[in-house]
């Protein structure tokens, strides 16, 4: 197995989507009308947005605005929202896609679509280097969420929602997340408190406010 070394700046990562010649600026979510509830409380009224294939979408607003319910209900209901030959992936701090008893590399390649330089390279840029044999029931909270980070991004899906995804990363991780999202293929549907940052990796803002979706500058 290479030995890898983590870098104090990480190196352009390509990802390689075997889907790009069909995918590329084809329609990856369309929402129309949509109004999002919870506990029959109505958080956003006929919200309205589209997203094709390359577009990075930050979706803002105040707590309880209904960021996270409003990408619940597409993942939810994907058959009404998102193409048949669109895959998602999505990234929250139930960390649902791990399998805990593989090892931490188990985890990424079994589904990956990308070559090892790529993927090692990943795993390096969010600190698991030194942790690939490990059973990610042996990680720490943090190390999970870098792991499932890890896993989505080099299963390269069209449509990638990103709920939150710099909880517990240091300073140095973050920057490296931002290099590989800068460098994704696909659709990026992200949630972030992280201002600056969130800035940084997208090239839109949705804003939820007074139950309403406006595009705005970010």
């Amino acid at each position: 197995m290479p030995q890898i070394e983590r870098n104090k700046t990480t190196a352009a990562v390509h990802f390689v989507d075997p889907t790009h010649s069909t995918s590329k600026h084809a329609l990856v979510l369309k929402v129309a009308g949509l109004d999002v509830y919870m506990n029959h409380r109505l958080l956003i009224k006929q919200a309205q947005f589209k997203l094709y294939y390359g577009d990075n979408i930050w979706l803002s607003g105040a707590n309880g605005s209904g960021k996270t319910t409003l990408v619940q209900t597409i993942i939810n209901n994907k058959s009404e929202f998102v193409p048949d030959y669109v895959q998602i992936g999505y990234f929250n701090q139930q960390l649902t896609t791990l399998d805990r008893k593989q090892t931490v590399l188990e985890n990424v390649t079994n589904a990956s679509t990308q070559v090892d330089n790529v993927i090692y390279a990943v795993l390096a840029g969010l600190a698991l280097n030194n942790k690939l044999q490990l059973r990610a029931e042996q990680l720490s909270g943090g190390q999970l969420v870098r792991l499932q980070l890890a896993k989505l991004l080099l299963q390269t899906p069209q449509l990638l929602i990103l709920d939150e995804p710099t909880n517990y990363l240091d300073l140095e991780t973050k920057a490296a997340l931002a290099d590989f999202l800068h460098e994704y293929p696909g659709a990026i549907l992200l949630i972030s408190h992280d201002q600056t940052w969130a800035a940084d990796v997208t090239e839109q803002q949705l804003i939820i406010h007074k139950q309403a979706t406006t595009f705005g500058d970010d």
